[in-house]
């Protein structure tokens, strides 16, 4: 029999999974304020999408943050995408929402803004305290029902609210949803049936939800079961093969691994290839690597290595020769880095002079930032973006990383010691900052899901060994490994996510000059400017040499920092305060 501290455990857990998956907006990672919708079904604040949309005039083109999907602006700008009352209504009922919301009615009848203390369920208005209670009296409203915030949250008015809850219509904009048209497979509204939907064969919500959705998310559940099933048996296979294989390999004298190393390599090509995942997207990539020694240790029992599993998409071919896209003055000798905001803006730093420049997308020059919120930029190095237009700034002599709203506002400061090149991951849960002369570590920082930052892992070294050097920038791969550039000696570190050493990279021959900038592109490919050599280095993600996407015969002349903008191109800032984009694959 249940009791009530199990209902209060149920309802916590069903809060925390609401909040993980539905109530946190994909660009400012912080809980919705006025969910909504693009046609592709991806929601966000509708503040993030004026800040993040460069072009709201009517028809213009943009690509959706999350799937990239092309999507037009609608004939009322922002106001033309749909409202998305269904996370409203999780956030007035399930969650206790932080953000105070204002009364609608005060707004339109009396031009103030007072704060709202219940909602109208039937037609979705906030109102105070003042005009809840002539919300009723009106005419055309009468029929309508107002819960308070505190009746919201109650497990006792639920169904009410369920019953009450209607859904307007996004193509018109006064009209409720009120029907299903199975033959479009749509809910729809009176004017849509009138208009576009005559003739064709419609039923209720209710009946629709029941036919339709249950039975659809009925055959979903049961081919994800079987494709678990699958994947959990490949999976065991794979475990318990490369088991056998790495007790060989440790226990077994070089006769029986020379003897065994058919039998278990041809295992292992079957379990690559196994029909169990073919419904998986055919840019999951099955690889074994083995240690680069291990040719030469098999006699002395020498690990196997790691078995990986990364979803890459396919390579593209790389120009036998990069072409220069754009070049432009900076202004300053010496830029250091550079990132790309997602309004194709160039942002670079410059140490020397404490100060960040900001350039639009053909070089013209922008702004110049030489503080923070009232703060004094000390040698600004390291920048990055998040998707929304936010920053992360390191700088060194002030020792401290800034969190920047697209404005130029401190939203957070962290105390970092010696901060210099800074990196975000993908899903921008984790920042890496390199920490060079003085500590000679990388600081990784969580960011949770109220976007509060906290130091959570120090790499530094290894078995009793310092890793780094003088450690200068960083940046993550897909895959979620960290690379990081080390000075004297030249060389750069690939790191697996919990920070182990996996490889390095030194160059051919052992001559990588003092490499200052490194990031990675879209397929894994690791970019790293070499200084003294006048080049840049494209590596592999196994930290092999590929070739140089650009030389000194290319007019490169020492480059600094680097990063790759929307068009995938290679962005470096060089020497003598130049930046210069190069397209370096085939497009």
């Amino acid at each position: 029999m249940a009791t009530a501290r199990d209902d209060r455990d149920e309802e916590e857990s069903l809060r925390a999974k609401i909040t993980e998956y539905f109530v946190s907006c994909p660009l400012c990672l912080e809980e919705y304020k006025d969910p909504t919708d693009l046609p592709c079904k991806h929601t966000f604040c509708k503040g993030c999408l004026k800040t993040y949309i460069s072009d709201l005039t009517s028809g213009s083109k943009f690509r959706c943050p999350v799937c990239q999907k092309e999507t037009e602006v609608p004939k009322d700008g922002l106001e033309g995408f749909t409202h998305n009352f269904f996370i409203e209504s999780l956030q007035d009922t399930v969650l206790q929402s932080t953000h105070k919301k204002k009364c609608s009615s005060g707004v339109l009848l009396s031009q103030t803004e007072t704060v709202a203390t219940s909602k109208c369920i039937t037609c979705h208005d906030y109102l105070c305290e003042k005009f809840s209670s002539f919300h009723c009296g009106s005419r055309l409203t009468k029929d309508h029902r107002v819960l308070t915030f505190q009746q919201l949250h109650s497990s006792e008015y639920q169904k009410e609210i369920q019953e009450q809850q209607k859904i307007i219509c996004p193509q018109h904009k006064g009209e409720m949803i009120r029907y299903f048209c199975s033959d479009c497979n749509v809910p729809i509204c009176r004017d849509c049936k009138d208009l576009h939907h005559d003739g064709h064969k419609l039923i209720s919500l209710e009946k629709a939800a029941e036919m339709e959705l249950h039975q659809t998310t009925s055959t979903h559940r049961n081919n994800l079961q079987i494709s678990r099933k699958n994947c959990s048996a490949t999976c065991s296979s794979i475990k318990t093969t490369t088991d056998v294989v790495k007790n060989i390999l440790q226990r077994g004298a070089p006769i029986d691994v020379l003897m065994l190393q058919h039998q278990h390599g041809q295992r292992l090509d079957e379990l690559q290839s196994t029909s169990a995942v073919d419904d998986i997207p055919e840019e999951l990539k099955l690889t074994l690597t083995t240690n680069r020694e291990m040719d030469q240790e098999i006699s002395s029992g020498a690990g196997l290595g790691n078995v990986q599993i990364s979803r890459q998409p396919a390579l593209p071919k790389i120009k036998p020769q990069a072409v220069c896209m754009l070049e432009f003055y900076t202004g300053c000798r010496v830029p250091g880095d550079i990132s790309v905001s997602p309004n194709r803006e160039y942002v670079t730093t410059h140490g020397w002079k404490n100060k960040v420049k900001v350039f639009s997308s053909d070089g013209t020059s922008r702004q110049e930032i030489t503080s923070v919120s009232h703060t004094q930029l000390k040698w600004p190095e390291g920048i990055c973006h998040f998707p929304d237009g936010r920053m992360v700034l390191s700088d060194v002599n002030n020792n401290k990383l800034f969190i920047l709203s697209p404005q130029w506002e401190v939203q957070q400061t962290v105390d970092v010691t010696d901060p210099c090149g800074v990196a975000l991951n993908n899903n921008c849960t984790t920042i890496a900052v390199a920490q060079g002369y003085i500590e000679k570590s990388v600081g990784v920082f969580s960011i949770d899901i109220k976007g509060k930052i906290t130091l959570t892992d120090v790499t530094k070294n290894k078995d009793g060994e310092q890793l780094f050097n003088e450690p200068y920038n960083v940046a993550y791969m897909n895959n979620g490994c960290l690379v990081v550039s080390d000075e004297t000696p030249n060389k750069l570190h690939i790191l697996t996510p919990s920070g182990d050493p996996l490889y390095q990279y030194t160059g051919p021959d052992n001559k990588l000059g003092q490499p200052l900038g490194v990031c990675v592109d879209a397929y894994d490919n690791i970019l790293v400017t070499d200084c003294d050599n006048h080049c840049i280095h494209l590596v592999s993600p196994d930290g092999k040499f590929i070739q140089y996407i650009a030389t000194r015969a290319d007019g490169l002349y020492y480059p600094w920092g680097c990063t790759i903008n929307q068009d995938g191109d290679l962005v470096v800032t060089q020497w003598n305060g130049k930046v210069k984009a190069f397209q370096y694959l085939e497009k």
